[in-house]
């Protein structure tokens, strides 16, 4: 049976994830409000892709979306 992974971004490579997330605020903080914009649409673009995909094995019919759910609830 196929297992839903425990978060979207998984699959993503933490580093450049963690990158991106530093320019996007280097941008914010330095008020380049169209810098961050385009810094923002980019790491969305990028991340829409691993989405989508996991988004597609999940609309099959076999998939229990609520168990998939329960999986992807965060820790406290």
């Amino acid at each position: 049976m196929w297992a839903a992974p425990s978060a979207l971004t998984a699959q993503r490579d933490a580093a450049r994830q963690c990158t991106e997330h530093e320019r996007l605020y280097e941008a914010i903080a330095a008020g380049d409000g169209d810098r961050a914009a385009s810094l923002a649409h980019d790491h969305v673009a990028t991340g829409r892709q691993v989405s989508v995909a996991l988004a597609a094995e999940w609309s099959h019919p076999e998939t229990d979306p609520e168990a998939v759910a329960a999986r992807r609830r965060r820790r406290r």
